[in-house]
């Protein structure tokens, strides 16, 4: 196959319709299963639920153990530290998709391994 054969929307590998709307190569392309979303996250525990189950119909869970997961956490802070380094005066639609990338990795990576990262997030910062 050569380079550029197979091309699909980024937004189906990255799951995002905002930003990720140019072509991205593919070694194959796999039609993925479509999750109902049936109202928006509210807080931490939703969001891992529905990361789980993400993760889940595309058989991904075999990829996500806490090592690949947290390179790919440290490789998102350093997207957000390249922001700080470029002299752009507005950037915060670009911060806030690379936080959003930082807060999916760190609730995955907890799920993953058994951290209630909302009872984690309170121990931290005490009553």
């Amino acid at each position: 196959m050569q380079k550029n054969e197979l091309k699909i929307s980024r937004r189906l590998c990255r799951g995002s319709y905002k930003r990720y709307d140019e072509t991205s190569d593919v070694r194959q392309q796999e039609e993925q299963p479509e999750l109902q979303i049936s109202k928006r996250v509210g807080n931490i525990q939703e969001a891992a639920d529905y990361m789980a189950e993400f993760v889940r119909v595309r058989e991904w869970e075999k990829y996500h153990i806490p090592r690949s997961l947290a390179l790919a956490l440290f490789g998102e802070i350093g997207e957000v530290f390249e922001l700080f380094l470029e002299t752009k005066d507005n950037f915060s639609d670009a911060l806030g998709d690379e936080l959003a990338d930082c807060l999916a990795y760190s609730v995955r990576l907890a799920t993953v391994s058994d951290i209630d990262l909302t009872q984690a997030l309170w121990h931290y910062f005490p009553y």
